[in-house]
Parts: C-alpha cells; sequence; structure tokens
C-alpha cells in the first residue's frame, strides 16, 4: 500500500494491491436438462484465490472550487466449479474505471460529475465468456438560492451491454425541493423517476453462463412533505 500526500498543492494518490489464497467447505455445481438449468452448492474443498489492484488520485483546486478523482481497480477472483462430472477452476475479471468532479465556489451552487465504466469476463478451461461492459454516468445539481429552501436535482444515465455489442441504456431523473420555514414548520416536494422509465436490463457472467436480468422500475412518483416539530 503506498500513500502520497501533498497538502500545499492539494493532491492526493494511493496505490494498493491485495492478495489472499483460501480454502472454503463448498463449490458451484452446474447441472442442465432439457426444461430446467439447476445450480447447486456442493460441499467440497475449494481453493478460493483474489487478487485487487487499486489506484487512485484526487486534487482540489481551491481557487476555482474544484475537485477532481479518478479511480481504477482490477479486480481477479480464482475458484472452484462443476459441470456434470467435470470440475473446473475459474477466474473471474472485473476492471473499472471511475472519474468524479465536483465544483462548489459558490454558496447557493454546488454541481457533482461521475462516470464509471467497467468491464467484466470470465476464462476457464471448458469456456471464455464474451467481454460485457457498463457505464453508469450521473450528475447531480445542489441550489440553495436563500436561507431555507435546498433544491436538488439528479440525472443517471446507465448503460449495459446485454450480449456482444447489443446494449441496453435508461436515463433516471429525480428531483426534491425543502424549504424551512421556521424551527416549527418545513415543507418538502419530492419527484422520483419522473420521466417514467419502466425496465432495467443486466447481463451478468457467472461461471459458466451469462445471465440477464430484467427488472421492473417503480413508475414515476411525486410526494409531498409537510413537517411540523414540537
Amino acid at each position: 500500500d503506498l500513500k502520497y500526500r501533498n497538502l500545499a498543492s492539494m493532491f492526493f494518490s494511493n496505490l494498493s494491491v491485495s492478495y489472499s489464497n483460501g480454502k472454503r467447505e463448498s463449490y458451484f455445481h452446474y447441472d442442465y436438462t432439457d426444461s430446467l438449468n439447476i445450480i447447486r452448492q456442493m460441499q467440497g474443498e475449494n481453493n478460493y484465490k483474489t487478487f485487487i489492484i487499486n489506484g487512485m488520485a484526487d486534487k482540489t483546486f481551491v481557487d476555482a472550487g474544484l475537485s477532481l478523482k479518478t479511480e481504477i481497480t482490477y479486480n481477479q477472483n480464482s475458484y472452484l466449479l462443476s459441470q456434470s462430472s467435470e470440475f473446473i477452476n475459474n477466474k473471474s475479471h472485473v476492471l473499472s474505471a471511475m472519474v468524479s468532479s465536483t465544483f462548489q465556489k459558490y454558496k447557493w451552487l454546488k454541481l457533482i460529475l461521475d462516470a464509471t465504466g467497467t468491464l467484466f469476463w470470465e476464462k476457464n478451461s471448458y469456456h471464455d465468456s464474451e467481454t460485457l461492459s457498463s457505464v453508469n454516468a450521473n450528475a447531480s445539481i445542489y441550489l440553495f438560492p436563500f436561507k431555507g429552501l435546498e433544491i436538488k436535482l439528479k440525472c443517471q444515465s446507465l448503460t449495459n451491454e446485454i450480449s456482444e455489442s447489443h446494449y441496453k441504456s435508461l436515463t433516471l431523473f429525480d428531483a426534491s425541493m425543502h424549504y424551512k420555514i421556521n424551527k416549527t414548520w418545513e415543507i418538502g416536494l419530492t419527484g422520483t423517476n419522473l420521466l417514467n422509465t419502466k425496465l432495467y436490463s443486466v447481463t451478468q457472467n457467472s461461471g459458466l453462463n451469462s445471465y440477464n436480468t430484467l427488472l421492473p422500475l417503480r413508475g414515476r412518483e411525486v410526494l409531498a412533505k409537510l413537517l411540523l416539530r414540537f
């Protein structure tokens, strides 16, 4: 684990590498039939290895009210699984990169932008999966027009590769407003999923298989709040 800090220039960085090798008392077994795919957890010695590399850098520009951060992580897991009568040592790989910026020069405004890109794939002697990707981008705006009033706007964009060169994207937008009238009364208005996005789709690699999941999302909701403090 290596760290570097320079308070004069407000620059921070960190590099860490970790490795673990342990034994577990079970592994996953895959059975395939005409109508079902069955995954069972079986008792047996499973030598589980984990290797992680993480690098981070953070820089703040005080005069500009701007903070920038970037982080890269690689994670590899090695473990035992079986299919029919064959035992296979599988390696799971995840590579991700993140960039984030925060702008807060003025008392009435705060802006946060960040994005994370991820690649994940599986490799073993029986099967090498496709390399799939995902991108998650967020933008948040906080407004403080005058004392007691806070307005928050958040937009999230998600893109998942569900098969090679085949992508599914969705956009979520939320907004909220809170106003503290005095020590006794507070009012608020919150809206979630204002674009009324219906479905979230993601594919996961797991051992010898890929799973596509479709998750229904709650529809558009608006909630008003009146708070009385005694």
